[in-house]
């Protein structure tokens, strides 16, 4: 060891010398060190005893200067060439600094030499803060922060409470769909259109598809994500015999780039944008809902009103009816029997009448709900719905129109393409995996007073694994969707033929019925001309009257199943056909939790 020793210490007096000391310096150290290690293999430990003595004596008698020159913490003259072996020696013996032997080996050489392990150490510790902040402000400029979003159920119930149909945000929202065809915001007489406008402002259904498709747009943001690079600044500890070696030190320094290839990145991206699309189309899917189940609430809910004006229009009728036929009994013009039967006629219907009011508490309910406001949101409002009597005719809706609305507007078969793009787009991708990535690799190490410097690219070799697999399961998926979309074609022209041939007949019933009713009013008003000349009698009149109201009750029976036909027609073709519904809308802010 200690051969080395001095053998590392002649050659750092040649470092930054000119050629001719170093070739003496070369000379000198094959003269000394040489000898000394041929004498300890041959084993002449004389010859060996001798050289070590000849060479430690001036360091010896060196060692024990103890006055500084020029450096504090030095033993000696640093300008003195003879330093470099003596401070050394020094240095291990007596536990001496090595920064004479650093500022002597720069003023040789003329330049900056290589620190030491300990002072390379501390420079970093130094410098650190400032380049430390600097990362830290890089790596966190623009990171997203945390904001709360409690959910409290009373503040969600009374948000809730407090909807109505008055709103200013809803008034804007109904204004820039209806525009023109919004006299006054509440309008006076709620339409379909306008409560279906209501129905996108505040469905909580409408709402989390919403959400849906944000959490599908930020999955997009996600795809296009850059893998970052991998860095590690790792210590290192050495052991050394010498008491004055600093063990700790920076260490090694990596850095790990990853580069995509065969551009995975955007197949990726490609098939979070189709996937953003189709659920972009659920959303729309899920507002032709929200007006379904608003058309059907309006629906029943004046059909009952309807049905329950005609019961209270007939229980009065029957009321008249028994109070003659109790007259014409007391005075013997007529069996009691008669009587009686035109009594039970009456409880049947004050029955009817009972149960069709509640019937409509309960449509009222079921609006409310549809609507997304609370109950009392509706009071004192007026419905209209102008073509409620008169369905689209049977010629306005031949089976190939019907046919062509259902494969254009369907917003699930167009949804099933969408799909259909995303599995493309994840079979390409998985085509693509089948080349390997690259990993540009570099890194840094100090050790030992050199600079160790590597760089090199790594990839997987696909040699076993070519990801087959993964690639025959996008296939069979993409092969899936087909099929799913056709086998959805077909039923979508199937269910759109179906409900156009029970549209039409529901549409002939319907014209069947208003001819009988237009038959008994005409009836009923020759009786009531027939009783002012004196030709008939009252009791003659109120039987005309039930009749007449039997009718009416049959068109509504009749009318009943044909719209609710016609709404199966519709959401066959998820299309509205009547004239005075919307064809087109935008939807609401997203802030739907603030209303």
């Amino acid at each position: 060891m200690l051969v080395l020793e001095l053998a590392r210490d002649e050659e750092a007096r040649v470092v930054g010398s000119d050629l001719a000391a170093a070739t003496m310096a070369s000379a000198r150290f094959r003269h000394n060190v040489i000898p000394l290690s041929s004498a300890a293999l041959t084993g002449e430990p004389s010859a060996l005893k001798e050289r070590i003595a000849r060479l430690l004596g001036p360091l010896q008698d060196y060692s024990e200067e103890t006055t500084p020159n020029d450096t504090p913490g030095c033993l000696g003259t640093c300008d003195q060439p003879s330093f470099v072996s003596r401070a050394r020696f020094s240095v291990r013996r007596k536990n001496r600094p090595r920064a004479c032997y650093e500022l002597w080996r720069n003023r040789q050489t003329g330049a900056a030499s290589v620190p030491s392990q300990r002072h390379f150490r501390m420079a970093v510790l130094n410098w650190s803060p400032i380049y430390s902040i600097a990362l830290l402000a890089l790596v966190f400029f623009g990171c997203a922060t945390y904001r709360p979003e409690p959910l409290e159920s009373e503040t969600i119930a009374q948000q809730f409470n407090s909807r109505s149909l008055s709103n200013s945000g809803l008034c804007e929202y109904l204004k820039a769909n209806l525009g023109t065809q919004l006299s006054s915001c509440p309008p006076d007489k709620w339409e379909i259109g306008s409560l279906t406008l209501v129905g996108f402002y505040y469905s909580p259904d409408l709402a989390v598809a919403d959400a849906r498709g944000r959490e599908a747009d930020a999955a997009v943001i996600t795809a296009h994500a850059v893998p970052n690079p991998t860095v590690h600044l790792g210590p290192q500890f050495r052991e050394a015999m010498s008491p004055n070696f600093a063990p700790w030190g920076i260490g090694s320094f990596s850095l790990d780039l990853p580069i995509e290839t065969a551009g995975k990145r955007g197949y990726r991206v490609a098939e979070a944008r189709r996937l953003a699309d189709a659920a972009r189309l659920a959303a729309g899917e899920t507002a032709w809902a929200v007006r379904s189940r608003i058309r059907a609430a309006l629906l029943q809910y004046l059909l009952d009103v309807r049905a329950r004006d005609l019961l209270a229009h007939e229980e009065e009728t029957l009321a008249q009816v028994v109070r003659l036929f109790a007259q014409r009994v007391n005075v013997g013009g007529a069996p009691r029997p008669e009587l009686y039967l035109a009594q039970s006629s009456l409880q049947g219907a004050k029955l009817k009448f009972i149960d069709i009011a509640a019937r409509v508490s309960v449509d009222m309910n079921v609006l409310s709900a549809a609507l997304g406001v609370p109950l009392q949101a509706l009071d004192g409002v007026a419905f209209s719905w102008p073509a409620f009597d008169s369905p689209p005719s049977q010629q306005s809706l031949s089976s190939a129109e019907i046919q062509r609305l259902a494969l254009l507007n369907r917003i699930d078969l167009r949804r099933q393409l969408a799909q259909y793009a995303a599995a493309d787009e994840a079979l390409k991708l998985e085509i693509a995996k089948q080349y390997p990535d690259i990993n540009i690799a570099g890194g840094y190490t100090w050790e030992g007073g050199e600079n160790i410097f590597e760089l090199g690219p790594s990839a997987l070799l696909p040699v076993f694994i070519q990801n087959q697999g993964p690639i025959a399961e996008a296939e069979a998926r993409r092969r899936e969707v087909a099929a799913q979309f056709l086998a959805m074609q077909a039923g979508i022209i199937e269910q759109s033929q179906t409900t156009l041939t029970h549209y039409r007949g529901a549409l002939g019933a319907l014209d069947a019925a208003r001819s009988a009713a237009e038959l008994q009013a005409k009836q009923l008003g020759q009786t009531r001309r027939a009783v002012a000349v004196g030709e008939s009698d009252t009791v003659v009149l109120a039987q005309t009257q039930l009749q007449d109201l039997s009718a009416q009750r049959g068109f509504l029976d009749s009318l009943t199943n044909a719209q609710i036909a016609l709404g199966a027609l519709e959401d066959s073709i998820q299309r509205p056909l009547d004239d005075g519904d919307i064809g087109s809308f935008t939807f609401p802010a997203a802030q739907r939790n603030l209303r």
